[in-house]
């Protein structure tokens, strides 16, 4: 896997110095000895009547300028450049590539660098600026579509006895959605290798059910099970996290890719399934209470879901420290056996 689809644009990754991908243009930016340059192509369906992607004009000269490189590249009406280059003569500027506007998303340039604004709450989209971007006017990014697979929710815990069941039900893959490899951080491997092994990273969603308390009642009144559990994500939890893939995971912000020696920026809780993408229910830290009546001659059990982030490179292979496992607040079943006289086999869960 060396290239991926993001919407209707297409993107890979070459060293500095190498000529782009068969049949890609180079994104235009300011890449030195062991950078990467970013590649894309146009993947629009061929009945489209503008492109994503389109070659510059002509070069347009900025040595005017006090700063920055000599050149910007010069896009069509309803297109961007993103950066300026610095540009030979003899040199294709038809190999550099201009952006759609639908793609792009405004930034800000403060003290020589690309700032972007704060995702909102239902933009699905990757924020990635060019290696090294120099200012153009006004400065833009790339704005990736970032979609999902879907895989299957975890099956709803049942009784088959009165015998206290497995402690775990098994993970199932709920969702995953990939990234470009500059968005995570992954200790001791290099941009080459990187480049050649992993230009992207896949962010996976595992849930299960986790049995957290139960009683087998035999006596002939109710009684009630009660237990204290601390549920979302604690913060040194995710601090580590952080630390090891640049990723923050929290109940205010969601779940945010801010990028690693970029300034990338996206929000990926919506696309792993969440309901929303900041202020994610599921992922505060608190302490709870649960109780539940279990009837006479009955037995009763409380189940968490357990929710688990993981980053993965292109082989299938884990980031060093990207493993993140929390109970999701808000996310406790009940049931009983026998069923009740009405086919029913859930119990009420009563909350703090």
């Amino acid at each position: 896997m060396t290239t991926m689809r993001f919407g209707d644009l297409e993107m890979g990754f070459v060293m500095a110095g190498r000529p782009p991908l068969p049949g890609f243009h180079a994104l235009p930016g300011v890449a030195k000895d062991g950078d990467w340059v970013m590649c894309v192509r146009d993947a629009a369906p061929a009945a489209a009547t503008a492109g994503v992607i389109a070659s510059p004009v002509r070069m347009k000269s900025t040595s005017h300028l006090p700063f920055g490189p000599p050149y910007e590249p010069l896009p069509p009406a309803g297109y961007r450049a993103l950066s300026r280059v610095t540009y030979l003569p003899g040199m294709d500027y038809r190999s550099f590539a201009c952006v759609r506007d639908d793609h792009c998303r405004a930034a800000d340039w403060i003290d020589g660098q690309v700032v972007l604004a704060p995702y909102e709450g239902g933009d699905e989209v990757f924020l990635l600026p060019p290696h090294h971007q120099t200012i153009t006017r006004p400065p833009c990014v790339l704005a990736l579509p970032v979609t999902s697979v879907t895989g299957r929710p975890p099956a709803r815990p049942r009784l088959s006895g009165r015998d206290r069941p497995e402690t775990d039900n098994d993970w199932e893959l709920y969702r995953s959605t990939w990234v470009p490899f500059p968005a995570v951080r992954d200790a001791g491997r290099g941009t080459a290798w990187r480049v050649a092994n992993t230009p992207f990273y896949r962010l996976e969603l595992w849930r299960r059910f986790e049995l957290v308390s139960f009683l087998d009642n035999e006596t002939s009144v109710t009684q009630r099970l009660s237990d204290t559990w601390t549920v979302g994500v604690a913060r040194t939890t995710t601090d580590t996290f952080l630390a090891s893939t640049t990723i923050t995971v929290s109940g205010e912000t969601g779940i945010g890719v801010p990028g690693v020696n970029v300034r990338g920026s996206a929000s990926v809780a919506v696309t792993l399934g969440y309901q929303h993408s900041v202020a994610v229910a599921q992922m505060e830290s608190r302490t709870v209470t649960r109780q539940i009546d279990v009837p006479a001659d009955h037995a009763g059990a409380i189940f968490a879901e357990n929710h688990r982030l993981v980053v993965r490179r292109a082989d299938g292979s884990m980031v060093h420290g990207g493993e993140l496992t929390f109970k999701a607040n808000q996310s406790f079943i009940a049931v009983q056996y026998p069923r009740a006289a009405s086919g029913s086999d859930r119990l009420a869960v009563i909350g703090d």
